[in-house]
């Protein structure tokens, strides 16, 4: 049985995340054992060591040598939806220091609660190549409705926000008030300017840590209001059977994630 070694991309936190699920996939499926090296990602930091998947999660296997896999990707279809809740469930194991800060946090919200993701900064200007036009953030005003649709229907559920973006945030705290949770000492952009390539004096692992938590929060929801993004897709895997609302589909026909969209 060979033992091979996951390397990272230069992507943002959960593309590597999936791109690395879809090798656990492959090399699972010949028989092949591994461990995931992410020792170049955007998120190393060298006060935490110099492996950023070893920052948050167990390793699948015991560490051994190996040789580097090439990296697999699977395509966006339901039975790649499936093969990535399977390896969630088989090989990613939050480390303590990560389940501690999820428990705790989980703690604060005192009810059940909607999971919004608002994805803005980098979105709102990249190339049409790299973000099409179905793709681009849906204005939070429209949010505002979905939420408000949902809390008259569940008048005692909270809400985790997860956003990029500090006007996101401010629109939805002025809104809703204390019903709004989110991770308060996180980084987010005032600008245009992304949070996993800028804001380069910002810890590696933190970065990665406030986008894994608002992951799994969100894949704690009752229920997910999203935009196109690989944060709210993730958290779907984590949740099977989460549903959700997604508003660029809804209101711009971006059917790129779709294949996630409906619970199982």
């Amino acid at each position: 049985m060979a033992h091979k070694i996951i390397t990272n991309t230069d992507a943002g936190f959960f593309s590597n995340f999936r791109s690395t699920l879809s090798t656990m996939k492959w090399l699972d499926s010949i028989d092949h054992t591994f461990n995931v090296n992410w020792s170049t990602s955007l998120y190393n930091d060298p006060e935490k060591g110099d492996n950023a998947w070893d920052y948050y999660f167990e390793q699948p296997y015991p560490k051994s040598p190996g040789e580097r896999s090439i990296l697999k990707y699977m395509a966006r279809v339901p039975a790649a939806r499936t093969a990535y809740c399977e390896m969630i469930e088989k090989y990613v194991h939050l480390n303590k220091d990560t389940n501690d800060i999820l428990i705790s946090t989980i703690d604060r919200m005192r009810s059940d609660f909607l999971g919004v993701h608002i994805r803005q900064t980098d979105k709102n200007t990249v190339s049409l190549d790299v973000e099409p036009a179905e793709g681009r953030p849906v204005e939070v005003e429209k949010y505002v409705e979905e939420i408000e649709l949902y809390l008259k229907k569940n008048p005692n559920h909270n809400i985790w926000l997860a956003t990029d973006c500090v006007k996101s945030l401010n629109c939805i705290v002025e809104k809703f008030g204390d019903r709004v949770f989110y991770r308060e000492n996180s980084l987010r952009s005032e600008t245009f300017e992304s949070i996993h390539t800028g804001h380069k004096n910002y810890s590696g692992y933190k970065k990665g840590l406030d986008v894994l938590i608002d992951c799994l929060m969100l894949s704690n929801s009752k229920y997910l209001i999203k935009g196109s993004s690989s944060v709210a897709v993730c958290a779907m895997l984590f949740t099977p059977d989460l549903a959700c609302s997604d508003l660029n589909y809804n209101y711009n026909k971006d059917l790129r994630e779709q294949w996630v969209a409906e619970p199982i």
